[in-house]
């Protein structure tokens, strides 16, 4: 059964249990559901994030890094740049095809990747395009996924459009993280400041505290760092969801004791 038939059982169990005044057990179960339904994410087991940024910063060159192959191939056909390109655990894409769906996603690459098992990159159209339906689908698609990687690199990071967009999405700061891409291309000695005011300038747009990885997608550097940050952000997501089923079965299970259900299912007059 998936997440969201599962909170469609319980909160159907807890209008039905609040129907004949069994408010405790309903309240409960209620609020389950409402911790689980205000929590943005992507509601399935998968980890679900997009690679965002503007034209040349080298998000498809990050997404071939991470998958360590030319997943970037699959551009050569796309019959247009306006549509996203998804990277999917091979295991994860039945239960992300509706995601998928929605998106428009006509190409993607399975991966058996087994550090990123849970994960699925999507590797977004150019948000500083004049199209603003780019910038459109990056708004409906946040509270869908769970998480968004923004690729600057060290000549468009200070970029006043990408900033003034940022500003308008930092009630979603936690759940970003900045790739500064090109690193290489900065002599060692500069690359810390760099930094640094990639991450004042984030903070003048709202943005506190940014996760930032300075990387180069063509040498490599910073790579195993950024993997293992998704990696650790899919786990935590996972003991999130556990719990949440585990509320949410000990809550049902309250339920049905107090109509005189049984563990086993069977019917004990009350």
């Amino acid at each position: 059964m998936s997440p969201d038939m599962r909170l469609g059982t319980l909160e159907r169990a807890a209008e039905a249990a609040r129907s004949i005044g069994l408010d405790e057990p309903a309240d409960a179960a209620g609020a389950v559901v409402q911790r689980a339904r205000e929590r943005e994410g992507f509601p399935g087991d998968a980890y679900v994030l997009a690679l965002a940024g503007g034209t040349g910063v080298g998000k498809s060159s990050v997404l071939n890094a991470l998958a360590g192959r030319t997943v970037s191939a699959v551009r050569a056909v796309r019959p247009t740049t306006d549509e996203p390109l998804a990277w999917v655990a091979e295991e994860r894409r039945e239960e992300l095809a509706p995601l998928m769906a929605w998106l428009g996603v006509r190409h993607h690459v399975a991966h058996a990747d087994r550090s990123l098992d849970a994960v699925a990159i999507l590797d977004l159209p150019d948000v500083d395009s004049v199209r603003t339906e780019h910038r459109a689908l990056v708004d409906e698609l946040l509270p869908r996924i769970d998480a968004i990687t923004w690729v600057v690199d060290p000549e468009k990071y200070d970029d006043a459009r990408l900033h003034a967009y940022l500003r308008s999405l930092r009630q979603h700061a936690p759940r970003m993280r900045f790739v500064l891409n090109k690193i290489d291309r900065v002599p060692a000695r500069h690359r810390a400041d760099l930094v640094v005011d990639l991450a004042r300038r984030l903070a003048d747009s709202g943005i506190d505290d940014a996760r930032i990885h300075p990387v180069s997608a063509r040498s490599g550097d910073g790579i195993d760092s950024l993997r293992a940050a998704m990696a650790a952000d899919a786990d935590a997501k996972a003991l999130v969801a556990a719990k949440l089923v585990s509320d949410g079965r000990t809550a049902m299970l309250r339920l049905a004791a107090a109509v005189g259900v049984t563990g086993e299912g069977r019917y004990q007059p009350l």
